[in-house]
C-alpha cells in the first residue's frame, strides 16, 4: 500500500492506493464484480512472452471516498489455474502479490462447485503467498438467483463456514444492480487496512508533510 499525491491549488490531498487481488474461477462473477465497480480493464500486464495465458487484467477506481479521505483502488484478476504459477514466480517476474493490501475470494451464489473451487483450492494456495492481510469472501448473485431452488443456492450458512475454516477477515454478499452493495466488499478492505497501526502512522505522516509544504509555499 502506498500513498500518492493529490495535486490542487490550494492544498493537496493525499490519495492512498491500495492493491485488490482479485480471485474466483470462471463462475464467480468476479467479471461482472469489477466491472460494477469500475471501467473496463486499462492495462494487461504480461508475465511470460512466450505464453500469453499468463495475462493479469487490472482495474482501477480512482477518488474512491471514505470519511474524508480518497482511495485509489488497483484490482488484479486472475483466472484460478493461473494461481500455482503465480505463486512460484511472483517473485521471478517481480510481481507484487507479497505486498498485496487484500484479496477478494468470489464465487456465485446460484453456482455451489465456485465455493467448492474456493474451499478446496483457491484460499489455501492463495493465503499461503500473500502474508497477513484482509480477505473477504463475495458471494456474488443476480436475478438468476431467484428462478432457482433453494438446494442449488449457496446458503448463507455455507458462507459462513468457509469464512470460519480458512479463517477469513470477512463475508459479504454483492448484486450487480447495487452499486453500495458492490462498494462494501472494496470499502471492507480498505476499513481494515485502515486499522494497521503501521500504514496510519505512515499515512498521518505523509498528511503532515503535506500541511508543511503547503506552509512553506505560503510562505514564499
Amino acid at each position: 500500500m502506498s500513498v500518492e499525491k493529490e495535486s490542487s491549488p490550494y492544498f493537496s490531498v493525499p490519495r492512498v492506493s491500495v492493491d485488490i487481488l482479485v480471485i474466483g474461477d470462471e463462475n464467480s462473477g468476479k467479471n461482472e464484480l469489477l466491472c460494477s465497480f469500475t471501467d473496463i480493464p486499462e492495462i494487461t500486464r504480461e508475465y511470460s512472452k512466450n505464453n500469453k495465458e499468463y495475462q493479469i487484467e487490472l482495474f482501477r477506481k480512482e477518488c474512491f471516498p471514505l470519511g474524508k479521505r480518497f482511495f485509489d483502488i488497483y484490482m488484479y484478476k486472475v483466472n484460478n489455474k493461473y494461481i500455482d504459477w503465480i505463486s512460484i514466480s511472483s517473485q521471478k517476474f517481480g510481481f507484487f502479490y507479497e505486498k498485496v493490501d487484500g484479496v477478494l475470494f468470489c464465487h456465485a451464489i446460484d453456482v455451489a462447485s465456485s465455493l467448492e473451487n474456493l474451499n478446496e483450492t483457491l484460499i489455501p494456495k492463495t493465503k499461503a503467498f500473500v502474508g497477513d492481510v484482509p480477505t473477504i469472501l463475495v458471494g456474488n448473485y443476480s436475478e438468476r438467483r431467484s428462478t432457482l431452488p433453494d438446494s442449488l443456492i449457496v446458503s448463507r450458512e455455507r458462507e459462513l463456514q468457509t469464512k470460519e475454516d480458512h479463517n477469513l477477515s470477512g463475508c459479504v454478499e454483492c448484486s450487480f444492480k447495487d452499486d453500495n452493495s458492490v462498494s462494501g466488499a472494496f470499502e471492507m478492505v480498505v476499513q481494515l487496512n485502515l486499522k494497521n497501526p503501521k500504514f496510519r502512522e505512515r499515512l498521518l505522516r505523509r498528511e503532515w508533510e503535506e500541511v508543511s509544504d503547503w506552509f512553506d509555499g505560503c510562505r514564499h
